[in-house]
């Protein structure tokens, strides 16, 4: 089995001999005391960070010294600076997480090879696909998101007529995402709620963004989603975007 890390392969010099994976996510489950009952009642559960460890040997080359591949290793290591990258295992090559190593990797020199352990983290303990999801289709746009986490998106459209009152839906919730303001015909808007962000012609506005609005998700299975000019349905083409995440 080979490791890829931001998009770039182990180093040859290092072999992976062990490995160990969290099969659940660390869990943070809230529980309300109720006075004159028995036990707790439920609120919630939150799926936190996933980690990996791997055990590896350093095994240089003879011409190679053994300093020299420590510092090509924490190169690599290093991934996006230290920022969260694609971690992928080649047993599933069109799936990664999104992780970064935790900085507590020490190499045992035993003269002829090294040998270590690494942690890698992923705070988002999703697995997602290389490929993602792109549909563009006049609304309201029928999607199926196949992933099996509920995934947030980006939305895109361009305005086909002026307006002052837009609206995203989706059958799937009762939230909805309105925005209040003059539109000209011709802008473009775009919802992301990974980010929780509205964009008017590419920039940031989120005074366009009505008090009352609510993010929501693409959910597994079949989502239509609609666009509202002026509180009517129209069939401006809409583009959905999102990963998809497992």
């Amino acid at each position: 089995m080979s490791v890829t890390f931001n998009g770039k392969p182990m180093p040859s010099f290092l072999i992976l001999v062990g490995r160990e994976v969290s099969v659940l996510p660390e869990l943070d489950i809230k529980t309300l005391e109720l006075p004159r009952t028995i036990g707790s009642s439920f609120l919630y559960t939150k799926r936190n960070s996933r980690k990996f460890t791997l055990d590896l040997i350093l095994n240089p080359a003879s011409t190679v010294s053994l300093d020299d591949c420590i510092d090509d290793f924490a190169e690599w290591l290093a991934g996006d600076n230290f920022m969260p990258s694609k971690l992928a295992f080649s047993e599933q090559y069109d799936r990664y997480y999104m992780a970064q190593v935790t900085g507590n990797t020490e190499v045992s020199d035993l003269i002829v090879y090294g040998k270590c352990s690494v942690e890698f983290v992923a705070l988002d303990p999703n697995k997602y696909h290389e490929n993602k999801l792109e549909v563009t289709d006049a609304s309201p746009v029928s999607l199926i998101y196949s992933g099996k986490v509920e995934q947030p998106f980006i939305a895109e459209v361009t305005l086909a007529s002026a307006a002052s009152k837009v609206e995203l839906l989706s059958d799937r919730t009762s939230a909805k995402i309105t925005l209040t303001g003059t539109f000209p015909s011709g802008t473009k808007l775009i919802f992301d709620t990974d980010k929780k962000v509205i964009k008017v012609n590419t920039v940031v506005n989120m005074r366009v963004l009505s008090l009352d609005s609510q993010w929501f998700n693409l959910y597994t299975g079949t989502n239509k989603l609609s666009l509202k000019l002026n509180n009517s349905t129209v069939t401006t083409p809409l583009t959905i975007k999102a990963n998809i995440a497992d």
